[in-house]
């Protein structure tokens, strides 16, 4: 087991010589190279590194509304940073060109179900708020999640208005995804 100055000049070596690329302090990938880029490295992958991020800092994330919206096919607009909620500290870093935000958040109920599609659901409706939260919405939101997944949403806490929004009568008889 190596000392972790050995380790560091190691991991240095291999930098210097191209094997491995730094993405940010402690966090490095091994480059793969595609004949399109013209020998240049292909990007990590940005939910990947978040990922790691994540579980390097022992932190919760969940999708920022603003991107779950979109993802769940309620807004056409693509934000061009990648937001998420933390229960870690408020940041923002670039991964592989990418800008990527980190809001801390006292709130445990957005950080709910974090990385889920449920977690998903729960973020853009809090996002889109009570004025938007309609009979249609649920019904998008319910299309896009299996039943079981749309019952959990329904056992999350959440504010009493979203709880008797997606308890509606009126949004009983709209279909579920497929369970794949």
């Amino acid at each position: 087991e190596g000392s972790h100055d050995t380790i560091l000049r190691v991991l240095s070596r291999l930098v210097q010589e191209g094997k491995i690329l730094r993405i940010q302090n402690s966090i490095y990938y091994k480059p793969e190279f595609n004949r399109f880029l013209k020998g240049r490295p292909v990007p990590p992958d940005v939910n990947e590194v978040i990922k790691v991020i994540s579980n390097r800092n022992k932190e919760t994330l969940q999708i920022h509304g603003s991107s779950a919206v979109n993802k769940l096919g309620l807004s056409t607009q693509v934000p061009l940073t990648k937001v998420f909620y933390t229960n870690g500290p408020s940041r923002e870093v670039i991964i592989a060109g990418t800008r990527v935000k980190f809001i801390h958040t006292e709130n445990q109920n957005i950080l709910q179900a974090s990385g889920t599609e449920v977690g998903m659901a729960l973020s853009a409706l809090i996002f889109l708020g009570r004025e938007h939260v309609d009979q249609e919405v649920v019904r998008q939101v319910k299309s896009r999640l299996s039943e079981n997944h749309f019952k959990r949403l329904k056992r999350m806490q959440m504010s009493s208005w979203l709880k008797e929004r997606l308890s509606d009568p009126a949004v009983k008889e709209s279909s579920y995804a497929l369970a794949g």
